[in-house]
């Protein structure tokens, strides 16, 4: 397997170096390097810059890395519309910037299906998927959710999106019969075109040690003490999984079905945790 290694002053660039060099090359960009060893790049070689901002880049003129570092900081953040733009001259320019620490607000997956998995119920499993993963995850890092939302971008491009607020929870059955809901809701509006794109988000986080103690032994509609047991119910699947390997146990679908389509992948904006591939 081969693969490209960048290393350079802050880690924007050391991805930037990945670009040099393909496809299998290690890059060492030096301060005395910059810019001019960035000058034969194109603009959609750095990170972050997608089509759209592409566009905008050229309807300000700018065509080539030459004239992306003639611009000044107040430059870069109009035309990126956002911080972003004025944070990126300073990176690319070998400057580092302190990470800015934030609170969690949710966690969720997506997947872009392959054309086997677009039927509405080939991809119903998918989300059903990415819903056990996402609450596994929030388990690992001590999270109760408060809020999920689905959404699915369409083979015509449209998009279907629903979403429910609920009693905090983390546990499967709660999270997966919220999806039933909002899949169905959802699909209403889809009209029988197949899906390209599921996405799946809990959200309103409480860290479990923020938890405010219950006032009442039970609530209507929840049945806390049934969610106690699905919560331990889960916790069980997940050390399963953990040990003997992904996807060891699902509920509502075989093993063999649910690893065509649930690894994780390494995106730039986020890498995932080790335990992350295992759930």
């Amino acid at each position: 397997m081969r693969c490209s290694i960048g290393i350079a002053p802050n880690r924007y660039l050391a991805k930037v170096g990945t670009q040099l060099q393909k496809p299998d090359g290690l890059v060492v960009l030096r301060a005395d390097d910059l810019p001019q060893r960035l000058f034969s790049l194109k603009l959609r070689d750095l990170p972050g810059v997608g089509a759209n901002i592409e566009r905008r880049i050229q309807t300000a003129g700018i065509t080539n890395l030459p004239s992306l570092f003639a611009l000044n900081p107040h430059q870069m953040r109009e035309i990126w519309g956002s911080v972003w733009g004025e944070k990126l001259w300073y990176l690319l320019r070998g400057m580092e910037l302190p990470e800015e620490i934030t609170a969690r607000r949710s966690v969720g997956h997506s997947h872009v299906m392959a054309p086997e998995l677009r039927d509405p119920i080939m991809a119903k499993d998918v989300a059903r998927r990415l819903t056990l993963k996402a609450a596994s995850r929030l388990r690992r890092m001590e999270y109760y959710a408060g809020a999920m939302a689905f959404s699915a971008r369409l083979e015509n491009n449209a998009r279907v999106h629903n979403e429910e607020r609920f009693y905090r929870a983390q546990d499967n059955k709660t999270f997966l019969d919220l999806l039933n809901r909002l899949w169905t809701q959802a699909l209403k509006q889809s009209r029988g075109v197949r899906i390209r794109k599921v996405s799946v988000t809990l959200s309103d986080l409480v860290a479990a040690t923020d938890l405010q103690a219950d006032l009442f032994a039970n609530l209507p509609d929840v049945g806390l003490a049934a969610r106690g047991k699905s919560e331990k119910l889960s916790r069980a699947m997940d050390k399963i999984n953990h040990r003997f390997g992904r996807d060891s146990i699902l509920i509502g679908m075989t093993p063999s079905l649910g690893k065509s389509f649930s690894g994780s992948k390494i995106a730039f904006t986020r890498i995932p945790d080790v335990d992350e591939f295992l759930e």
